[in-house]
């Protein structure tokens, strides 16, 4: 996989001389789905998203594309999670629904903190027309709520329209220079 940092290591004779493996063993991935793995693939062989935001009963549901991210991400294949990124946000942006509490929840729980993915749902329950949490707050992830109120704040005063929303248009703010954080976090774990 020419995108991902994560199967450049463990598929080079560096990684073979460190562990001090005779030969190369199988990446164990048996802990993915297979669909999401099956999304991976058709993202690196297409540069397109195949998974779809999703309606259940009248809510859009983003977990097909957020468990596609966790995986780009934990592969090191960013290239993928901006794909994806840029999925999620076209797709708020063409259905007119935002990610609800049951995506947050899938998001801090697969995610790093800090990452764009969520940044991103910060950024859409900020700079939303809603300006609400639809849901009781015991109900969304403590990390969440805490990020929601210290972005609230870094904002106090400014007019909302004045400020940053995630854009279509522009979904740079999401994208590969935003995990440069994520990368000096995880550059410890590829140098053997």
């Amino acid at each position: 996989m020419r995108r991902s940092e994560f199967f450049k290591t463990v598929r080079s004779n560096r990684w073979l001389w460190e562990t001090r493996q005779p030969f190369l063993k199988p990446v164990d991935l048996s802990e993915e789905y297979p669909d999401t793995f099956t999304s991976y693939l058709h993202c690196v062989f297409f540069d397109s998203v195949a998974p779809n935001a999703r309606m259940e009963g009248n809510i859009q549901r983003y977990d097909d594309l957020i468990e596609l991210y966790t995986l780009a991400e934990q592969l090191l294949d960013f290239t993928t999670a901006d794909l994806v990124i840029d999925k999620i946000i076209s797709s708020v942006d063409e259905m007119l629904l935002l990610p609800g509490v049951d995506d947050i929840k899938l998001v801090y729980a697969t995610t790093v903190e800090g990452g764009p993915l969520r940044r991103l749902m910060v950024d859409y329950c900020v700079y939303s027309e809603v300006r609400c949490l639809p849901r009781a707050k015991d109900e969304y992830p403590h990390e969440y709520l805490q990020e929601v109120v210290e972005k609230f704040m870094a904002l106090k005063g400014k007019p909302i329209q004045d400020v940053y929303r995630p854009d279509p248009e522009d979904t740079s703010e999401y994208h590969r220079d935003a995990h440069a954080d994520l990368m000096d976090k995880l550059s410890f774990a590829l140098q053997f």
